[in-house]
């Protein structure tokens, strides 16, 4: 079954305005579905297409070491496109570089080298080429990677959002024509425009089941997948819930040891209780602002912590769409925006949730949290972040 999603439109529209051609440089939180968009791109658009997934280790290593036998240290930059014809041919004999082709490299941020290379790529080759990303964290204030602007076209794809998710149930359509200010009659039980039988009523019943169980399991699109299998056993999609949730922390925490630019005052113990204070914020966070000496006093005692590496953890979060910020201040005035003041958000309603089931707090307080956080996600990831993508 596919999942009609929203950002597919900018992407068809990168596919087809190749004038001056860029790589599509998809980015976002794993699981969100970014692999699936890309490969229905290649089957419907293109006479071929090539999918080079790197989060497979023995694929990394392979695809790295044609970059070594093809490109020496000053080629790798050359963009006449000869060495990556070669790596790419001897990877698919059959590859043609024509603008027939999309070339797909999964999850390139597991490569500075071939990361590096996806400017000259994109001018070298008539191919197209499309890149994801995730954990972009490890990406951002690391000198190693160096940033493709002005060859790249960078789109960005969130789990599903509450429209997308009604889209995927058969009912937004009949819900965008319902008059919005029937609902209070609705809610009250009174008659409302078409009666208590009429087919509005009937429709606002189904979306308000929907936005109950959407609080709960969020828009990762396995995990709607499922809840679209087995609509009778809630159970089955709640564990497919926290296994996306479960992998998703591992990744995280993997990532964060391994990344030698971050954490650099931080032992293994101090991480994982910083990362469960941030998790705990998320599920109870109170009206007032976020302070860094709110997560300082957090992880005293588990030896020297500055100022920058707790920042270091939040700005990987954020880079990496885990965590949304919302800045904090009393003034109206842009320039009274700070940086040390803010809110935090989670990206998915469901990791919410997964996450909350380690530490649960009180069902009202968790509830009003859930929908603060809905609101917010509606507002940024529906509404602004597809604006300043379009005007960038």
């Amino acid at each position: 079954m596919y999942l009609d999603r929203e950002l597919y439109s900018a992407v068809l529209r990168w596919s087809k305005n190749q004038a001056n051609q860029t790589a599509l440089y998809l980015r976002g939180p794993r699981l969100a579905g970014k692999s699936y968009l890309v490969d229905k791109l290649g089957r419907e658009e293109y006479q071929h297409h090539y999918v080079i997934d790197l989060k497979d280790n023995s694929t990394l290593q392979y695809v790295e070491g044609l970059f070594d036998k093809y490109c020496t240290r000053h080629s790798l930059n050359e963009s006449d496109g000869t060495n990556y014809r070669n790596i790419f041919s001897e990877l698919d004999p059959l590859y043609k570089d024509d603008p027939t082709t999309l070339m797909i490299i999964e999850e390139i941020q597991e490569s500075p080298k071939i990361y590096n290379c996806i400017r000259f790529m994109n001018r070298g080759l008539a191919s197209h080429l499309a890149v994801t990303c995730s954990y972009l964290g490890v990406i951002f204030n690391n000198k190693i990677f160096n940033t493709p602007v002005g060859d790249a076209s960078p789109r960005e794809l969130f789990t599903l959002s509450y429209r997308e998710y009604l889209n995927a149930l058969g009912l937004y359509d009949e819900y965008s024509k319902i008059n919005s200010f029937d609902f209070f009659d609705f809610k009250e039980g009174k008659e409302g425009k078409e009666g208590k039988e009429g087919r509005d009523y009937l429709v606002y019943k189904q979306v308000e089941e929907a936005y109950k169980v959407y609080l709960r399991i969020g828009g990762y699109p396995g995990v709607l997948l499922n809840h679209l299998q087995n609509r009778d056993n809630i159970s089955k999609t709640l564990e497919a819930l926290n296994n996306a949730v479960n992998l998703t922390y591992k990744e995280i925490f993997g990532c964060l040891k391994e990344d030698k630019t971050l954490l650099t005052q931080f032992s293994e113990a101090t991480c994982q209780k910083a990362l469960g204070y941030i998790f705990e914020y998320l599920c109870n966070g109170s009206q007032n602002a976020l302070t860094i000496k709110d997560f300082e006093k957090s992880i005293e005692g588990e030896g020297e912590i500055f100022t920058n590496d707790v920042m270091d953890i939040l700005d990987w979060l954020y880079s990496s769409r885990l965590i949304l910020l919302l800045p904090v201040t009393d003034k109206l005035k842009l320039n009274a925006f700070s940086y040390t003041n803010f809110r935090i958000f989670a990206h998915d309603l469901g990791f919410l949730n997964a996450i909350n089931a380690f530490r649960p707090i009180s069902p009202s307080s968790f509830n009003g949290r859930l929908a603060e956080n809905f609101v917010y996600l509606v507002v940024c990831v529906v509404i602004i972040y597809p604006l300043l993508a379009d005007f960038k």
